[in-house]
């Protein structure tokens, strides 16, 4: 009998064996390089998805990291600073 999944239960084309594939018909051969094909593109679907989290996750720590650098270079004002200007604001109106 012919193998095509691993001990987890998924489509794992290392472990067909190419002396059973050879005991299949033809259209049961063209059916398993259907399957072939779908879990390579699968896979390769996979790695770019993986890529993409490892892309977001490293722009993700760089804009934390410019948002850091950028709050301790110009820290917001503090509540007496802002007290301080409009007390300022408004006595300037007079």
């Amino acid at each position: 009998m012919l193998e095509i999944r691993n001990q987890f239960g998924v489509i794992d084309l290392a472990v067909i064996d190419p002396d059973e594939v050879a005991k299949l018909t033809d259209p049961q051969q063209e059916k398993l390089s259907t399957l072939c094909t779908a879990v390579k593109r699968r896979e390769a679907a996979q790695e770019r998805l993986f890529a993409a989290v490892r892309a977001v996750n490293v722009a993700t720590i760089e804009q934390t990291n410019a948002l850091a650098a950028h709050q301790r270079a110009n820290p917001p004002p503090s509540f007496m600073d802002l007290h301080a200007a409009s007390v300022k604001a408004f006595n300037e109106t007079k």
